[in-house]
């Protein structure tokens, strides 16, 4: 299994309703950035986005908060 195939199932038992610690992926604050880059972005690819943000965000933290926030 890779990485990408576990966060993956992570984020689908998510969906699914399945309880998660988020906190693994990102901060409260980094939640908030991601969600305010989100909103000026109008482009539903995670690249446009994850450009908009300053370095250290991943995309894994970028998935993280909008499976959170159920964008994805």
């Amino acid at each position: 299994l890779t990485e990408q195939t576990v966060q993956n199932h992570l984020f689908k038992a998510a969906k699914q309703g399945h309880p998660i610690k988020w906190e693994i992926f990102f901060n409260e604050e980094e939640e908030k950035t991601i969600l305010a880059a989100r909103e000026q972005i109008t482009e539903p690819k995670l690249k446009p986005l994850k450009e908009a943000l300053p370095d250290g965000y991943d995309y894994t933290k970028i998935s993280a908060v909008l499976v959170k926030n159920g964008m994805m």
